[in-house]
């Protein structure tokens, strides 16, 4: 079996996360969108911000996975967008991810 062969590709929604390792990572990241999305850094991160007044689109006033993936606190702690769809949904009375799990955004 090649190395081509072995990969599998498992969508976000089909993703099971329950290692102790990972459970610490979501943990970790709740703590990062926590701050991320809070009203005084949505005040004064221009980026966030930006990106959370987009009214165009599919995704309108939310912020892509893939985009929060790409910050440096984030890739701290995970490269896998089902740990931060996991994290945004343990935040669900201040967060709301999209329903194919592609952005999140404040409720």
């Amino acid at each position: 079996m090649t190395t081509e062969e072995a990969k599998v590709e498992v969508p976000v929604a089909e993703a099971t996360v329950t290692t102790p390792a990972t459970t610490e990572a979501i943990d970790d990241v709740v703590e990062r969108l926590r701050f991320f999305f809070s009203d005084a850094n949505v005040r004064q991160d221009y980026f966030i911000r930006k990106l959370l007044l987009n009214d165009h689109g599919e995704y309108s006033h939310q912020v892509l996975v893939e985009s929060l993936l790409r910050f440096n606190t984030i890739k701290q702690h995970t490269t896998d967008a089902a740990v931060v769809v996991a994290a945004a949904k343990k935040l669900s009375d201040k967060l709301v991810v999209s329903d194919d799990e592609k952005a999140i955004g404040r409720v």
